[in-house]
């Protein structure tokens, strides 16, 4: 049997900002956030447009990084896992910063796929939201792609990743200010050939959930709440639209967001707002979950097993 407290941490390095989170576990189900950061460095812009990280945002990240490994010396914690997600993947220098963090600062970085990143997802929005026995549409909106599942309380059954991501949208959006249809035109060319009802054997389905810290601020904006948010699709049509009519510095005055914010959050609306049409839902649910607490999740969960095994040899 595993002996608590536990503490395990997580390291996401994402296209739109690094996050970190360590949580102490009291026993096999319940855990208290020892503590929780953002390291604001947008690595998927140059990514995404010139297919590789500059030097100088290499030098950033291995910072952010090395403030994480601070974290896990002050809580004492040994148990991690440290993962980069699209902008990393796709960079043609990705390897440099992997091989940088382990050498300067002693963390193991793992580049995973989309579907990986859709697996740690999968498993906070399970502890976050009762699925029960039907099939739910999640869509997870990162800087670099869009990823569209159907899931039920016991896997995912379908997926499919797009390269539609809200930092990847951006060219499109500066296109869009001559031509305000142009940002929607692009979006539902890209994720025509989805057909979301079909894979829930042409039934509706029970109802989408998003992910993503895009609709966390619009659930912030719309419906806060401190559990499960719902927004209307009604109400996200509505702020699409005045996000639109506002400026980028606009859009940080009136909705108080931050300057990495104010820019994706509306290509992250419009996507949302489409694919909670293509779902047939009514209103978005927004369980507030996120890839570094899916791993945390996965984290104890190996531990628990590996300690059962021990045992039963």
């Amino acid at each position: 049997m595993l002996k608590f407290p536990i503490r395990v941490a997580s390291i996401d390095v994402g296209s739109n900002a690094l996050r970190f989170l360590a949580v102490e576990y009291k026993n096999r189900s319940h855990f208290n956030v020892l503590k929780q950061d953002r390291y604001q460095l947008r690595l998927g812009h140059d990514v995404f447009l010139l297919g590789r990280m500059k030097e100088k945002t290499i030098d950033s990240a291995v910072q952010g990084i090395k403030i994480f490994k601070n974290y896990l010396k002050e809580f004492s914690i040994n148990n991690y896992k440290a993962v980069a997600t699209s902008a990393v993947r796709e960079s043609q220098n990705g390897e440099e910063l992997i091989n940088r963090a382990r050498k300067e600062v002693g963390i193991i970085l793992e580049k995973i796929s989309g579907y990986g990143e859709l697996q740690f997802i999968y498993i906070s929005v399970k502890n976050r939201f009762r699925l029960r026995n039907e099939k739910w549409v999640l869509a997870d909106i990162g800087g670099g792609s869009v990823d569209v599942s159907l899931i039920d309380k016991k896997k995912i059954l379908w997926s499919e990743s797009l390269k539609i991501g809200a930092i990847r949208l951006l060219p499109e959006l500066h296109a869009a200010t001559e031509d305000p249809e142009y940002l929607r035109r692009h979006i539902e060319k890209q994720i025509q050939s989805l057909h979301i009802p079909a894979r829930a054997d042409n039934k509706k389905p029970a109802g989408f959930i998003a992910t993503g810290g895009n609709i966390e601020t619009i659930a912030r904006l719309l419906n806060p709440s401190d559990g499960i948010s719902r927004v209307s699709l009604k109400d996200l049509r509505e702020l699409t639209k005045k996000l639109e009519n506002l400026s980028y510095r606009d859009r940080i005055q009136e909705f108080d967001l931050e300057d990495d914010r104010a820019d994706v959050i509306l290509p992250a609306a419009c996507v949302y707002e489409r694919l909670a049409i293509l779902s047939g839902a009514e209103e978005v649910i927004i369980p507030h979950a996120e890839l570094r607490e899916g791993i945390v999740l996965y984290l104890i969960d190996k531990l628990w097993h590996r300690k059962k095994m021990c045992a039963r040899a």
